[in-house]
């Protein structure tokens, strides 16, 4: 198994909006920020920096899923009809 400063040589990803973002900042209702795995607290996303700047994530993605508004249900807010998907291939440039 190949290692890295001892440990077990892992190749780790985040997403762009998860560096970006916090569920604290995101409305209720807002589909717009319904993905999958869901936006964190604050805590989460300074561990994700802090994971980032020691060398542990080694990949940042876009997870680029783009969704026509009328699939995130942008006007009835409804949790269970919006598609999961981030529009965030901006977040990477």
């Amino acid at each position: 198994m190949r290692t890295y400063n001892n440990m077990p040589f892992l190749t780790l990803e985040t997403a762009a909006h998860y560096l970006y973002f916090s569920s604290e900042e995101v409305k209720d209702g807002d589909t717009r920020f319904k993905t999958c795995p869901p936006i964190r607290n604050a805590n989460n996303k300074d561990l994700l920096w802090m994971n980032l700047k020691e060398g542990f994530i080694n990949c940042i993605s876009s997870h680029h899923n783009p969704i026509p508004d009328e699939y995130k249900d942008l006007g009835g807010k409804n949790f269970k009809k919006a598609l999961p998907g981030v529009n965030s291939i901006g977040f990477t440039l």
